[in-house]
């Protein structure tokens, strides 16, 4: 008999069918804003099915339900994502966290590319959000200051190696709030199959899972790449 080999970890990670489906589970009740007007150009194979809008329509919707206070970027780049959530919760203060260029071949593989330090953030800075703090640290690294704590939302976009993906995670679990949340990018049960970053990128997740370091369910939105983990 030929033996199958299943990945019990599966079970944990949950596709939704829009971004409506994910308001209504988790009770939220503003729509998030979209501050960008590129979203729905193609220009890769990875851009196909609006994932683009999809990524973005997810953090700003949980960037603008969640308790105002503190967030955490990881993965600054271009500071895209930063300010989503700076623009969506703007009487919160986003701490965004980008390594240096000098240290990027210290950085791990799997990462999206090496800006300047003038580029690093340059997009949040040209929306003028000025409720946001750049850090340059490689988080393998990094100690969290103190007072980067009591955080209502954690964005994992950094270095998507799985060992990143694991301890950058780590690092912060313990200062999210009760009912706070942590996103990943590059997580999807559709796509893994097809992009290997992101099956290492769920292979951190599952690591997680399986130490009991997380628990309970990680959504993900169709045709988006971002997983969804509420604490508590």
């Amino acid at each position: 008999m030929e033996t199958v080999c299943v990945n019990t970890l599966e079970k944990f990670f949950f596709v939704v069918d829009s971004i409506d489906e994910l308001a209504r589970f988790f009770g939220f009740q503003k729509d998030g804003v979209l501050i960008e007007d590129d979203l729905d150009q193609v220009r890769f194979i990875e851009d196909l099915n609006s994932r683009r809008r999809r990524d973005a329509e997810v953090l700003s919707l949980v960037a603008a339900n969640v308790q105002p206070g503190k967030m955490l970027d990881i993965g600054t780049h271009f500071g895209r994502s930063a300010a989503r959530m700076a623009a969506n919760s703007p009487q919160s203060m986003v701490y965004t966290v980008n390594i240096h260029p000098d240290e990027f071949a210290q950085g791990g593989t799997l990462t999206t590319g090496c800006p300047s330090v003038e580029e690093i953030g340059s997009y949040y800075r040209e929306k003028g959000l000025t409720n946001l703090t750049q850090i340059y640290a490689n988080t393998k690294t990094w100690i969290v200051p103190e007072h980067i704590d009591k955080l209502s939302l954690v964005y994992v976009d950094g270095c998507h190696d799985r060992q990143f993906v694991y301890s950058d995670t780590l690092l912060v679990i313990d200062r999210v709030i009760p009912g706070g949340f942590i996103l990943w990018h590059d997580c999807s049960p559709i796509y893994r199959k097809h992009f290997h970053w992101i099956d290492q990128a769920m292979q951190g997740i599952e690591r997680l899972l399986s130490e009991g370091i997380i628990w309970g369910s990680i959504l993900n939105v169709r045709n988006s790449w971002v997983g969804i983990w509420r604490k508590g």
